[in-house]
């Protein structure tokens, strides 16, 4: 290190110059890359021996790749001039796709060391949703509970008689209660809804 190396030179009369600060991965912070004159040859009592040193890999700024595909986020974070170690994990998210990052650790613009380890949070997709059991419910209740949950529907009807019980509520729905649903997915309810007499094509005689 510097200081050691100061030492050093006193204890036999020299002195010591920094002339450069160099970054080099090899090398920590403060170590001597390379001396003049050199540690082999006879120099005068008094003579400033002239030293390079190593500025550690260098820093650079870690970079935005969120929403970036895993891979592709991973390739530019291990290339130059940025070459970190990539580790990864996963997080749920109901906003960033699966596959894609949420984040790195460090964050984005955070000046660290080049070769420093960095962490990708990668995308695992939204949580999976319970479906709610809304059959035998009013359809205004069965579309409110599936909203509550924060699922899209579609409704398909059916024609009942006059009388049927069914009428206005949901008969079927196509996902069985309390299966894990993903969110992007849309439930299919089957309501009762009665024959308008009005409309009844009547059979030919």
């Amino acid at each position: 290190t510097i200081s050691q190396a100061q030492t050093a030179l006193q204890n036999v009369g020299l002195t010591l110059e920094i002339i450069e600060q160099r970054v080099d991965p090899t090398l920590g912070a403060g170590q001597i890359i390379s001396q003049d004159p050199g540690g082999t040859q006879q120099v005068p009592p008094g003579t400033t021996v002239k030293v390079i040193v190593s500025a550690g890999a260098g820093q650079v700024i870690v970079p935005n790749v969120t929403g970036q595909q895993e891979a592709a986020a991973t390739q530019l974070l291990q290339n130059t001039p940025f070459k970190f170690t990539v580790t990864r994990t996963e997080e749920p998210s109901a906003t960033v796709a699966k596959g894609q990052v949420i984040r790195t650790d460090p964050a984005v613009d955070v000046p660290i060391n080049s070769g420093s380890a960095i962490t990708l949070v990668v995308s695992s997709g939204p949580l999976p949703i319970d479906m709610p059991n809304v059959k035998g419910l009013a359809e205004a209740d069965a579309k409110k509970a599936l909203e509550a949950v924060g699922l899209k529907y579609s409704i398909e009807y059916v024609d009942v008689a006059a009388g049927n019980a069914n009428i206005g509520k949901v008969i079927a729905q196509d996902t069985a209660a309390a299966t894990k649903v993903d969110p992007t997915k849309t439930v299919v309810l089957t309501v009762g809804r009665v024959v308008d007499p009005a409309t009844t094509v009547p059979q030919p005689p």
